[in-house]
């Protein structure tokens, strides 16, 4: 999902199939890498690591996998544009970007969050923005 800034989410619906063994539905140069694998009964992935390497990542990005219930997601640019919705269910994954968005649970949900740390803290880590182009937390905006 493109925005003001450039790609703001990649999203998996818990339909998709992946085509092959492994699908990466991120970018290579996108600080947060997400695959969808599907292997066959009794393959084997050999024990591994992987080199440690410097890295600079100079955003945070979330990674967000619905486990039960459902949660719609505003995606804004970073100014607070309303950019889209998306209504998310149980088995759908999504890898936040950039931008800014917001969550309104349309019912008792139970989801999985991963982005990368340490964490500096709330204050360190999150800005509250002022959406100027409808939806918002309370009345969200259908896609």
């Amino acid at each position: 999902m493109e925005g003001g800034e450039g790609l703001l989410a990649t999203l998996v619906y818990h339909q998709h199939k992946s085509e092959g063994d492994v699908q990466f539905v991120t970018e290579p140069c996108e600080p947060q890498q997400v695959a969808v694998m599907r292997h066959s009964r009794g393959k084997h992935i050999a024990p591994h690591r992987h080199h440690e390497r410097l890295r600079n990542v100079t955003r945070t990005t979330e990674v967000l996998i619905i486990r039960r219930g459902s949660v719609l997601i505003n995606l804004y640019t970073s100014e607070g544009d309303w950019v889209t919705s998306h209504a998310l269910v149980t088995g759908d994954l999504i890898v936040l970007h950039a931008g800014a968005h917001s969550l309104f649970f349309q019912e008792d949900t139970e989801l999985v969050e991963v982005k990368q740390g340490p964490y500096a803290g709330r204050e360190s880590d999150k800005v509250e923005i002022q959406v100027t182009q409808g939806a918002h937390d309370a009345a969200p905006r259908a896609a």
